[in-house]
Order: structure tokens, then C-alpha cells, then sequence
């Protein structure tokens, strides 16, 4: 047999509420005329909740707050480049005033040897010295070859090579050959 449930909407909240089986009406039959209403049963639990709704307009924008306090100062930067260099002035003019000679410093370090300079032009011719002592006689030396007197010399004779000749000479009487 069907069953129909009795529902009913909550004023205070806009649930919708149905009735407890124990209320449910049943139809038998299609025809007849209702009979009339019955009291309004005790508030059932609240449904569960539906879904979240759209959005409203954009509210308008407030009054601009007052300036917070200070916050604490950060830690120190890096260091920036170098400034450019500033306008020199001009020369100021000399002064008369001269201050006092200052004493005398010490001696330096010798300085690094320097590239030896070109040779100079050869000195004059100095004078003969004396004499030195006598030096020890010399070894005996080897025997000398002894040289054979040929006589004159005379066109197409074969001499030896220890001879020696005369011939009539250009600018001397004489000349001798060896």
C-alpha cells in the first residue's frame, strides 16, 4: 500500500521538515473529501546544511587606518662603489714663508749593479820596460841538416835537398839559393 509523508516548512529558519513515520497518512482510496487538519506536531531535528551561498557585493572601502609603530632597524648594508671624484680647485698662490732645513738622512742601500759601458779606444804605446835576468839555458836542440855547396846554378840539373847554388842576381852580384 503507498504511504505519503507530511512535510511541513519551519517560519524561523526556511527548513523544510518532514513528519515522523508514526504520522505518516495513508490513502486508501482515491475518492472521499479530507478530513480536516490535524495540530502541528512537535519541531523535528534541523536537516543537515545546505549548500554555501553566492557571494555578496563588494562592501564598501573603509577609513584609512592610523600609521603603525616603527618597526626595528634592519641590519646594516653592504658598502656601496666608490664616488666619483670631486672638482679640484684652483692653485692657491706660492707662499714666502719657508720652513726649516730638515736634518740629514742616512745612507741608502747600495743600489743594483749597472750594465757595464762600452770599451774605450786603445791607450798610446807605453814606454819599453827594463830589461828582465837572463832565463836558464835551454835542452839541447835536434842535429841540424848540413847543406852540400853546388856550385853555380845551371839550367836542367837535378840538385839535392840539402845542396845549395849560386846565381848571378838582378839587383846584387849575387844570389843564393837553398
Amino acid at each position: 500500500m503507498p504511504t505519503l509523508n507530511q512535510a511541513r516548512i519551519d517560519p524561523g529558519t526556511g527548513n523544510v521538515n518532514f513528519a515522523p513515520e508514526e504520522e505518516t497518512i495513508v490513502s486508501t482510496a482515491d475518492t472521499g473529501i479530507p478530513g480536516p487538519q490535524g495540530p502541528t506536531g512537535p519541531a523535528g531535528d534541523p536537516g543537515p546544511r545546505g549548500p554555501q551561498g553566492i557571494p555578496g557585493p563588494q562592501g564598501e572601502t573603509g577609513f584609512p587606518g592610523g600609521p603603525g609603530p616603527t618597526g626595528p632597524s634592519g641590519p646594516q648594508g653592504p658598502l656601496g662603489p666608490q664616488g666619483v671624484i670631486g672638482y679640484v680647485g684652483p692653485t692657491g698662490t706660492a707662499s714666502t714663508i719657508v720652513g726649516p732645513t730638515g736634518p740629514r738622512g742616512g745612507v741608502g742601500l747600495d743600489g743594483t749593479q749597472g750594465v757595464p759601458g762600452a770599451t774605450g779606444p786603445t791607450g798610446p804605446q807605453g814606454a819599453p820596460g827594463d830589461f828582465g835576468p837572463t832565463g836558464a839555458t835551454g835542452p839541447q836542440g835536434i842535429a841540424g841538416i848540413g847543406l852540400t855547396n853546388a856550385g853555380n846554378w845551371i839550367t836542367g840539373t837535378t840538385y839535392n835537398p840539402s845542396d845549395f847554388v849560386f846565381a848571378p842576381g838582378n839587383t846584387s852580384p849575387s844570389s843564393m839559393w837553398i
